[in-house]
């Protein structure tokens, strides 16, 4: 990525703040977790394109971490079992949390182009040892679809 783009997005936080994070107030160690478990989905599905990479860099700004978005692929790459059964433990305690990681998610995976088939049994399966029910999968994915339709976005610029 160009510098001047990532002068861009570092900057652009702090001139026109993204809204707060719903783990934003949670302890550094939580939000750790998260975004790790973020990034080893990122991970999973290929090479980082520079749409992912720059959102989950914003995403690591809104939820004002001491982090690099390195830090947390090299987090995501050692992820051990007892880890990855920790993080999902600590999503599952909170049904907001789950469904604030799962849209996460959905829009880090689907940003620059649809969801292709591993990436679909990956949100599946996730969605599953989250314990989300078929009618919370519906109506995620319902705002998930109508914040992502282009018919639906304000405009900003006018």
């Amino acid at each position: 990525m160009n510098k001047l783009l990532q002068m861009l997005d570092r900057v652009r936080p702090e001139i026109d703040p993204l809204d707060e994070h719903y783990l934003s107030n949670e302890t550094p160690l939580a939000r750790d977790r998260y975004l790790t478990l973020l990034a080893a989905n990122l991970l999973e599905v290929g090479a980082l394109s520079e749409a992912r990479s720059r959102l989950f860099d914003m995403l690591i700004t809104s939820m004002e971490t001491d982090h690099s978005a390195s830090f947390y692929m090299q987090q995501a790459n050692a992820l051990e079992h007892n880890e990855l059964k920790e993080i999902l433990l600590y999503l599952r305690e909170d049904k907001e949390r789950t469904k604030a990681y799962l849209f996460d998610l959905l829009v880090l995976l689907r940003i620059d182009s649809p969801l292709d088939s591993t990436e679909v049994t990956l949100i599946e399966q996730q969605f599953t040892v989250l314990g989300v029910t078929e009618r919370e999968a519906k109506n995620l994915v319902f705002w998930f679809d109508y914040f992502g339709n282009s018919d639906n976005k304000c405009d900003t610029h006018g």
